[in-house]
């Protein structure tokens, strides 16, 4: 199922060079979908996500940092300004 939601609505833009690094994002916009956890969790997982954005994301975010947490991956909350539509959490430190 995971596969499937990828092909259909999830951007991975996986070759970004960041100081001679990789750097993997992912966009979803996930139209307030408040049962999104489990599958957020599992793609950034598989796809070895360091930047997450998400779209009209009502579900909770401490959550999701925990269920990553769980599965050994440190993601912490970046400041959005300008919308409070749009959050985003990364593995990337000193981020604004």
């Amino acid at each position: 199922m995971v596969d499937q939601l990828r092909n259909l609505v999830v951007i991975l833009i996986p070759y970004i060079i960041l100081k001679g690094n990789t750097l993997k994002f992912l966009f979803w916009n996930t139209y307030r979908n408040t049962n999104i956890n489990d599958i957020l969790s599992d793609l950034i997982v598989e796809n070895d996500v360091d930047i997450a954005v998400l779209a009209e994301y009502e579900s909770d975010l401490d959550k999701l940092i925990d269920a990553l947490l769980s599965k050994n991956i440190t993601i912490s909350k970046y400041i959005t300004t300008g919308s409070d539509k749009i959050k985003m959490l990364g593995k990337v430190n000193d981020v604004i």
